[in-house]
């Protein structure tokens, strides 16, 4: 009997310490908004202290064009302009406080009709033309992620919200006159995840893995019924 309520209790023991180990743990938050040439907010939760403690934060950021158009004006009135390129890039501002430092994704090149890649496209004096953009064009291997530099992460760590800021720049190659553009109806829909990385704290009534549980239940199953069988065929004492 003794040895039944040692094995019983090494049993509960070890339930005890599944229950209570934690292991690292991840928390997101997403955000997705329309960027254009001017600077676009993405706001998220900040890091809840009692989660645990904290031990990285990443950015994961993708943008890929869904529609819209660059209008380029041929501002000389005499001159004509030969629209050679037409390129982008995705940009998040730096921000120091957050240690997440600014990122230009190189210019690659955009499918827009008329067609530019091949043949130089040309505008008349004081007239404008319209470039469609294709859509479905990445402006990022998809997705970067940006992880941050700080080691001290109480800017994330609060009840308040993380802010960046991304834009996307345009670069038109010319040849000849002078020339303006106006992007505005052209965007990038733009996906941001902020992932909090974590050690949970240690709460009593935290909730365990369910692998963990599964195991514990196991074993003190088998211990039951180890217990229960040997009561059974435990040989009666006569009386005296």
């Amino acid at each position: 009997m003794k040895n039944s309520i040692k094995f019983l209790a090494l049993g509960l023991a070890f339930f005890g310490a599944a229950v209570g180990s934690s292991s690292a743990a991840t928390l997101t938050y997403n955000a997705t908004q329309n960027v254009t040439t001017n600077n676009t907010s993405f706001t998220f939760n900040k890091f809840n202290a009692s989660y645990g403690n904290l031990t990285a934060v990443e950015l994961l950021i993708n943008s890929s064009v869904p529609s819209g158009s660059i209008i380029i004006t041929n501002s000389s009135p005499t001159s004509t302009v030969s629209v050679d390129d037409v390129t982008t890039r995705f940009r998040l501002t730096a921000n120091s406080t957050l240690g997440i430092t600014a990122y230009n994704s190189p210019y690659s090149s955009l499918a827009v009709n008329p067609d530019v890649s091949s043949t130089p496209y040309t505008i008349s004096p004081s007239a404008s033309q319209v470039f469609t953009v294709d859509a479905g064009q990445s402006l990022l291997s998809s997705p970067q992620t940006k992880t941050s530099s700080l080691t001290n992460f109480s800017p994330y760590i609060g009840f308040g919200s993380v802010i960046f800021l991304a834009n996307i720049q345009n670069n038109i190659s010319t040849t000849g006159a002078s020339f303006n553009v106006d992007s505005t109806s052209y965007y990038s829909a733009t996906a941001m995840t902020l992932r909090y990385t974590y050690t949970p704290s240690s709460d009593p009534a935290a909730v365990p893995e369910p692998g963990q549980v599964a195991a514990s239940l196991l074993l003190l199953g088998g211990i039951g019924g180890y217990i229960f069988i040997k009561r059974r065929h435990k040989p009666a004492v006569a009386a005296a």
